[in-house]
């Protein structure tokens, strides 16, 4: 294959547009100086930057603005569908799971009515009173927000890490609102113990009025390890 040069005049001569479009091998690489767009692999781009093919990138990708690719519409942090009514899918690759780290929240139409699930963990290793918090991390506490009604259903597991035979199930089932930046217990909280190997150990949930929030307190035994987890789900009418 012939390769042509231009230098000097022709060059700029031919850089130089004023208004004329410049193309490339038809459409191997095409300027579109009227709308100020490029097109690669594409005479009539449509948009800043087209590119009709398959595209590689090395290294990072940054955007400001939204994200199309074909059916979902990334924007901001909201994944979306373009297809009206459609279901949005996550499907994991073979046996591989799809993890959602911190509270999964369902919020339809109306943002007064909410849906929330949170795992809460952590580990004891006295008899004292302790407090587990979402994912494990210290005063991550399970919101009750202003001027709503909280519904919420707990299911609590215990396993002794330092000896074997050891293990706990509880249920536990109740009612919290804050009301004005004031939250309470509504009623009493309905607890079922499912089953112990310790009789010693205790669990325990309510309002925190200081934190505006919901807790949950475990108690192990002295000298013995436990690993605790509470999976929450909150069903909430909101103002």
């Amino acid at each position: 294959m012939a390769i042509g040069r231009i230098s000097g005049s022709v060059l700029k001569s031919n850089l130089t547009r004023n208004g004329a479009d410049l193309a490339f091998e038809t459409n191997l690489l095409y300027l579109d100086v009227t709308n100020d767009r490029v097109g690669i692999g594409t005479s009539e781009p449509s948009t800043t930057l087209h590119v009709n093919g398959n595209t590689t990138i090395t290294g990072d990708l940054s955007l400001s603005g939204s994200f199309a690719p074909g059916q979902l519409t990334l924007s901001g942090n909201t994944l979306s569908t373009n297809t009206s009514n459609a279901d949005l899918e996550l499907s994991a690759n073979g046996t591989g799971s799809v993890v959602v780290k911190n509270d999964v929240r369902t919020q339809y139409t109306n943002p007064n009515y909410i849906i929330r699930e949170y795992v809460l963990f952590g580990t004891t290793n006295t008899a004292v009173e302790t407090e587990i918090f979402i994912g494990g991390v210290s005063s991550s506490r399970i919101p009750v927000v202003n001027n709503s009604t909280m519904n919420y259903t707990v299911d609590i597991t215990a396993r002794r890490t330092d000896t074997p035979g050891y293990s706990a199930g509880y249920q536990l089932k109740g009612v919290v609102d804050n009301n004005s930046g004031t939250v309470a217990d509504v009623g009493d909280v309905m607890e079922v113990m499912v089953a112990e190997d310790d009789a010693a150990l205790a669990v325990d949930i309510g309002a925190n009025d200081t934190h505006n929030a919901l807790y949950i307190n475990v108690t192990g035994t002295a000298g013995a390890t436990y690993k605790w987890i509470a999976a929450v789900k909150t069903y909430e009418v909101i103002e």
